[in-house]
């Protein structure tokens, strides 16, 4: 079945004069860290920083074992997912902000590594360690670490950790440093000002200034921007024709003139906070988005802050 919510050729051709300024991606860009990261020994560095192993080698898993939905088109992708030569797999994502249901993320990208690991019938016992990863922009927990590290143990005797062989970090980019190594400092420090200081993230840089630059790269980020921009105006259509409707009905039947007006409001500001929270995954600045919404700053503050 068609979908009925479409993008009219004006829109289309207002998306396509947008210019993305790709001197403003940075490293913590989701697709530009995915992009630097599919490098198999600048992610074994990033792995060993954060997570203090010492890994002999490590590989990119190909395309079609992303662990996060929503691949956007080729050149794109939004997670990086590694094996070492023991078999542990990892899932690294950059996180810009709080959506509420990272916890329950990392449950579902471990039941999918553990997906890839075994096949049906195959004993349990051959799996391997998973490692889910979220470098985020915000302290998730509140508590001012710069690496929050869970896996499972006994409630009440934390010395009793069940094998399960499952860990979960969230990295805080702006958390306390004098509970890390200074490598991983370092790296932070990179991630939360885009300013290198050491002669690995000196190279990391480098890298980026190289993809930025090149051609194809360019072209797939632009088509991963129109497609995000084209959800998101089908998303507004959509909560717009819903709020009306809804509006309506509240209307009739309490028999308030402003019910409509009501529902066209709410709608408008729920298609805002998607496309608020999707530029944000993006990387735009809070003002950016104010301008490109031609919204007052603090109205955009607000929605990104609240709650689905």
């Amino acid at each position: 079945m068609t979908n009925k919510f479409t993008v009219t050729r004006e829109q289309m051709a207002e998306i396509l004069r947008k210019q993305t300024d790709f001197s403003k991606i940075g490293i913590f860009n989701d697709v530009m860290f995915c992009s630097v990261f599919r490098n198999p020994e600048d992610c074994k560095e990033l792995l060993q920083r954060i997570t203090g192993l010492q890994i002999a080698e490590l590989y990119i898993v190909q395309e079609q074992k992303s662990i996060k939905t929503g691949y956007l088109g080729k050149g794109v992708r939004l997670d990086v997912y590694a094996k070492d030569v023991d078999g542990n797999s990892y899932d690294i994502e950059m996180q810009v902000m709080n959506t509420g249901e990272l916890p329950l993320r990392s449950r579902y990208y471990h039941s999918q590594m553990d997906n890839y690991q075994i096949q049906t019938g195959q004993m349990y016992t051959n799996l391997q360690k998973s490692m889910v990863i979220f470098i985020c922009g915000f302290d998730l927990f509140g508590q001012n670490r710069s690496i929050y590290t869970f896996e499972t143990v006994c409630r009440g005797k934390s010395d009793i950790v069940l094998d399960d062989k499952r860990k979960t970090i969230f990295v805080n980019i702006g958390g306390d440093r004098t509970e890390i190594e200074k490598e991983a400092a370092d790296l932070l420090d990179y991630f939360r000002t885009g300013n290198p200081t050491d002669t690995f993230t000196k190279g990391l840089q480098t890298e980026v200034e190289k993809i930025r630059q090149d051609t194809e790269w360019r072209e797939n980020y632009m088509t991963y921007e129109m497609k995000i921009e084209l959800q998101s105006r089908i998303g507004r259509e959509k909560a717009e024709a819903e709020a009306r409707a809804a509006g309506m009905a509240e209307g009739l039947a309490e028999g308030k003139a402003q019910g409509m007006a009501e529902g066209l409001a709410e709608g408008e500001k729920s298609r805002d906070r998607e496309l608020i929270l999707k530029w944000l995954q993006k990387g735009r600045t809070m003002q950016e988005i104010a301008e490109d919404l031609d919204r007052p700053e603090k109205y955009v503050r607000k929605l990104a802050a609240e709650k689905n």
